[in-house]
């Protein structure tokens, strides 16, 4: 049983939490006319989308104190040999749930490591907020054959990223 040559380095247990609102808003008027025998619409309106992102982790990683047995003593699982049809045999994986009872039934045998904890969650967790805001004017009026478009059209993007370094 390869199992035994594996001693236990860590093990860690966790959540992520993924947030993200996205919100449009748009509103456009128009307003017909007629100028003497052409007519034509002037048309304004604007667009507001404020989308706001957010990513949190907790991840707890454990290790040994000393006295956690070696990888055979939880591989209680099936051997994996049907891989690739049969073509690599993968042993006999970590059966998780006797891991689990294990390290449920002994939290001595095992210690949190509190800096590596900070560094993950730090370097992973962000918020994130863009918000979008565009506005325009525009006029068409119809001459017999000819038609004149004009309009213009301005759009802002304030963008802001926070998230935390380790040093």
């Amino acid at each position: 049983n390869e199992n035994m040559n594996y001693e236990f380095d860590e093990t860690s247990y966790g959540n992520t939490y993924a947030k993200d609102r996205n919100v449009t808003g748009k509103i456009e008027f128009g307003f017909p006319y007629k100028l003497g025998k052409s007519n034509g619409i002037f048309k304004f309106g604007g667009k507001l989308r404020s989308k706001k992102k957010s990513y949190s982790i907790e991840n707890d990683v454990y290790e040994s104190n000393g006295g956690v047995p070696t990888l055979d003593a939880f591989d209680q699982a099936p051997i994996k040999s049907s891989f690739m049809d049969g073509r690599y045999d993968m042993g006999r994986p970590l059966y998780v749930t006797a891991f689990n009872r294990f390290f449920n039934e002994n939290p001595g045998l095992f210690e949190l490591d509190v800096e590596g904890k900070a560094i993950d969650e730090a370097l992973e967790a962000y918020d994130a907020t863009e918000n979008v805001y565009a506005g325009f004017a525009m006029a068409r009026h119809q001459f017999k054959r000819m038609m004149l478009l004009a309009g213009l059209r301005y759009e802002q993007t304030a963008v802001e990223y926070n998230s935390k370094d380790v040093i």
